[in-house]
Parts: structure tokens; C-alpha cells; sequence
């Protein structure tokens, strides 16, 4: 649900601004956003993990991560304007210092995290879907009354900010201020990897805007940043799935019952990615020209490239449950340290010379070999299986729709051709995991899987 409203808001907010805002909030966003991503400490993972007492772990780790945020909202105010004038656009700079409201988020919906422990994930979830459904509708109207890049402001800031507000009305347990250097040790020991690597993480998937910007133009960075929103929409269905799987899998004292739920994920996850990748890579001008407008399809190969990437992004999630349910959370540091140092340099050569989707394809690749590196040293230990044993099927499929790409531009893109295709990739999908389907659905007769 909270997939489609954003969805739908981001459609309807296309239709009424043009490349050039969606260029203007991506530049705002990834600065605050990266403010937003230090506040963050990632301890909710060992709120859920650590089997001690739970109201003690969550004040220590409230009372440190708003502290931090505090600080870090205050540096906000005070140095981007600073940044965006070096970059040359000042006149973003009230936009920028609005934004930065979203710090606070990370403490004040950190308690969450306790919900999805005790499993009630409605609660845990809800103020997020109503959230959405707020920020959307704000943003709506506001952009119907002609505010153009202020309704893409206010509409994370009000989702941001009624979520929090929400949240901290829902919880049964309100967080009080705290400090034992003990608990904080050892929630830091367990989540510092996961924190580092989503800092790094942040830098090195976001370089790519500046880039973009520096070698190009506004308009093309808004085709890029809208392209990648709008697929990667799709892996708010990954995380909430993730959600429901750690704790479920942590809970779990056999790595034999661990393995056979990250093998069920990672086929059933493949399957449902591939349905809407199939639908992207032979329908994306149609669909772009019909829901956001002639003006956006330029973004088409675009959205073809990322929505590649999501697939990658997703089936590659499923071992987060596995891994960290082991107490393994180093994979996500050395993840992000690899793309650090070869991202950039290998999307800066890309998108001189192939431009937006040549930075785009960057991310594609040098994501694999990432993915490839971990599954072989920290996966196929647990498993037994490596890399290409998980997808080696994947990319056979995806060269599959990029073949039938070619045949259908030689014999002429019409919707007849593409329905075609489109089904028989499908049927050929589901009889190459027809083993794994089959396993899944026995499993969930006999009441294996709830």
C-alpha cells in the first residue's frame, strides 16, 4: 500500500513539475539526506537481536541518537547554506534548511523497533502507511495550488514528521533519557558495521546526482532521479518483507530452519521481481509516455536500467536475515567499502561517455561484482551454495528479455509483439522455478510457513 500512494503521488506531482524541480529536490535531498543517514545508528537491528532488557537498551539508544540528532540538524541549519553556494545553487537554501526537519525522525520512531520484536508488525507499520497517505495528499494539493518545488518539501516533510508523531502515540513504551556506557558498548559493537556502512553507502550511491549535475544539466539529472525513484519504489516491498523476516529468523535456533527460509526468499523474490522486470524492460516507453507524460521519456531506458538493479537489490536483501540473525553484521561495512572506492571513478568514465544511462549501467555492474564478492565469502559458507548458483538463473533470464528487446525493435515494437513476448517469458519463468514454487506452496498446505 504505502508502494502505490507513493507511487501516485510521485505520478501526479510529474505531471505537474517539470525535469528541472525534480533535478532541484535532488540535489536538496541528497544533502539532507545524508544528515539524516549519520543520525542514524542502526541499533533498532540489536534491539530486536539482544535477548536482555529491551525498555533499558531502547533509552540508552534513544537518549544517544537524539542527542546526535540534535546536533547534527543545528550543523544543518548553519553550514548548507555554505555547501549549496559552493555548488552554485544558493537559491535552494530555505528549501535545503526546511528539509533538514527529518533529522529528528531516526530517534523519535526508533522504539518501533521494539514492536517488530514482540511481532506486531500492523502497529509497527501503520503509522508509516498513514504517514504516507498524509504527505501525499499534502503534496497534492499544494502543487495544485501552483508551489512547484516546495509541495516536493513539504511532502517528505510532513510523511516524515506525522510518522514520528504517530509512532511515538502508538508505542506502549515511551523511551526516557539514559545513560549507561555499557548498553551503549554493546549496542554500538553489534550495529557500528551496519552504521558505517550505510553512511558509506550513502556517499558512494548518491555521487552519481552530483556527477550527473556537474557533467550535465538540471533537466537530465531530474529524468535520472525521477527514473530512480520510480523503480526503486518497488524495494519498500523488499524492506517490508525484511522486516517481518529478521525477527521471525532470529527467533530461530536452528541455522538448518534459518537456511531453508533464505532459500524460499530468495526463489519466491526472484519470481515476483522478475514478473514487474519482464513488464519494464518490454513496456517502459509505453507506460512512461501514459502515466507521467510525453516530457518523460527520455527517463525510459532509465527506469529499464534501475528497475534491473532492483532486481539485483532485492533477491541480494534476502541474506540480511540470515547473515545478521548469525550475529554476522561486518558483510555490510565491507559491501559498502568495496562501492566506495570503485563506484565513482567507474560512474564518472560511464557518464562521460554514455551519459545518464551510462552512470546508470555503472550502478548495475559494479553492483554485481559486490553481491558476487559477498555470496562467495560470507554466503556460500553458510549454505554451501556461492554466487552463481542463486543467479546464475537470473542473469540467463535477464539476457533473455534484453534478446527479445532486439528481436521486437527488428520486427517492430507494437503492443501485439510485446504481449507476446511477455507472456512467454512469464511461462518460461514459472517452469524454471517451478521446483522452488512447488516446495513453497507444499510448505505453506502443511502449515510450515505462516
Amino acid at each position: 500500500m504505502q508502494f502505490a500512494i507513493l507511487f501516485l503521488a510521485q505520478i501526479i506531482l510529474a505531471r505537474h513539475l517539470s525535469p528541472v524541480d525534480f533535478g532541484s529536490f535532488a540535489l536538496i535531498s541528497t544533502l539532507v539526506m545524508f544528515l539524516h543517514t549519520l543520525g542514524n545508528t542502526h541499533t533498532d537491528r540489536f534491539l530486536i537481536a539482544s535477548k536482555k532488557n529491551s525498555q533499558k537498551n531502547l533509552n540508552n539508544i534513544f537518549t544517544v541518537e537524539l542527542t546526535l540528532c540534535l546536533f547534527l540538524l543545528i550543523f544543518s541549519i548553519l553550514f548548507i547554506p555554505r555547501i549549496l553556494l559552493l555548488i552554485g545553487r544558493p537559491e535552494l537554501t530555505r528549501h535545503a534548511q526546511v528539509f533538514s526537519i527529518i533529522i529528528l525522525q531516526n530517534p523519535l520512531v526508533k522504539p518501533r523497533a521494539l514492536l517488530e520484536k514482540r511481532l506486531s508488525f500492523l502497529s509497527a507499520i501503520l503509522p508509516a502507511l498513514i504517514s504516507n497517505i498524509i504527505g501525499a495528499a499534502t503534496a497534492v494539493f499544494l502543487v495544485n495550488k501552483g508551489f512547484g518545488l516546495w509541495s516536493l518539501v513539504w511532502w517528505k516533510v510532513i510523511t516524515f514528521g506525522a510518522e514520528s508523531l504517530i509512532t511515538w502515540l502508538v508505542i506502549p513504551c515511551k523511551p526516557r533519557l539514559a545513560f549507561d556506557i555499557q548498553v551503549i558498548r554493546e549496542s554500538f559493537m553489534y550495529s557500528s558495521p551496519v552504521m558505517f556502512a550505510a553512511i558509506i553507502a550513502y556517499i558512494y550511491s548518491n555521487i552519481d546526482y552530483y556527477l550527473i549535475n556537474y557533467l550535465m544539466d538540471a533537466k537530465t539529472l531530474g529524468f535520472y532521479w525521477m527514473a530512480y525513484q520510480a523503480s526503486h519504489y518497488l524495494l519498500s516491498i523488499r524492506a517490508s518483507v525484511n522486516r517481518v523476516i529478521f525477527p521471525f529468523v532470529s527467533g530461530m535456533d536452528s541455522i538448518e530452519e534459518q537456511k531453508v527460509v533464505f532459500s524460499i526468499m530468495t526463489s519466491l523474490t526472484s519470481v515476483i521481481f522478475f514478473i514487474i522486470v519482464f513488464l519494464v524492460l518490454l513496456f517502459a516507453e509505453d507506460l512512461v509516455v501514459l502515466i507521467y507524460g510525453v516530457k518523460w521519456l527520455p527517463s525510459a531506458i532509465l527506469i529499464k536500467i534501475f528497475t534491473c538493479i532492483v532486481l539485483f537489490k532485492a533477491v541480494s536483501s534476502t541474506s540480511i536475515p540470515l547473515l545478521h540473525a548469525s550475529g554476522v553484521t561486518m558483510p555490510d561495512l565491507e559491501i559498502s567499502l568495496l562501492n566506495f572506492f570503485i563506484l565513482p571513478p567507474v560512474i564518472y568514465l560511464m557518464a562521460r561517455y554514455f551519459g545518464a544511462a551510462g552512470a546508470a549501467s555503472a550502478l548495475l555492474l559494479v553492483g554485481n561484482i559486490t553481491i558476487g564478492y559477498i555470496h562467495q565469502k560470507y554466503v556460500k559458507p553458510l549454505c554451501g551454495k556461492g554466487y552463481f548458483s542463486y543467479y546464475g538463473k537470473i542473469l540467463s533470464f535477464l539476457l533473455l528479455g534484453i534478446a527479445f528487446i532486439c528481436v521486437i525493435k527488428i520486427l517492430g515494437a507494437t503492443i501485439f509483439f510485446k504481449t507476446l513476448s511477455y507472456l512467454f517469458l512469464l511461462i518460461t519463468l514459472f517452469i524454471s522455478y517451478r521446483t522452488d514454487l512447488a516446495l513453497i506452496f507444499k510448505l505453506l498446505k502443511q502449515g510450515e510457513l505462516k
